[in-house]
């Protein structure tokens, strides 16, 4: 039987070769965005019509803001009323939903993320027990980019290095 220690080389090539694919891989597809938060009647207009548009009066104003994408899928929390909502969007577009992002949900509830790839989702999982431990030591993390993470601290906002940290 072999020991460990004699496949060591091999692992380390395994893990280099297994970072280098994660470092040229996308975490956020940025052809999509995840609308959280959409009403079921809401849901029903964009399947129906295959767009998702949204005007909006920031801060009461006269000024409509426009924001429109095309409905893709969607599917409903566990025990939620509300859905969640893919939409596809052109690099304007995207833009524009995210400088209304404010607006979405004071006026209408909606939150808006990015969509992220398989590989968003392994590393947003893994990144989860981190995130939660920033937030009980009163850190104020937020996620950025998808699934890197910043927190609060006095000096001001500061990227978590995974590299550095471990995790």
């Amino acid at each position: 039987m072999q020991k460990v220690e004699d496949d060591l080389p091999s692992h380390v090539a395994q893990l280099a070769a297994l970072r280098r694919l994660v470092s040229c891989s996308q975490a956020v597809d940025d052809r999509f965005l995840v609308l959280k938060g959409v009403r079921e009647e809401d849901k029903g207009d964009m399947q129906v019509w295959g767009q998702c548009s949204y005007s909006l009066a920031p801060g009461g104003g006269k000024e409509q803001v426009e924001v429109s994408g095309r409905y893709v899928r969607c599917w409903q929390g566990k025990g939620r009323s509300d859905w969640n909502v893919v939409v596809e969007v052109a690099p304007s577009q995207r833009e524009a939903f995210f400088r209304a992002a404010a607006f979405l949900r004071q006026q209408v509830g909606v939150v808006v993320g990015p969509c992220l790839t398989a590989l968003g989702c392994a590393l947003r999982k893994e990144r989860q027990t981190v995130f939660n431990s920033l937030l009980q030591q009163g850190l104020k993390p937020r996620w950025r980019k998808g699934v890197e993470i910043e927190f609060f601290s006095a000096g001001g906002w500061i990227q978590h290095d995974f590299e550095y940290f471990g995790g």
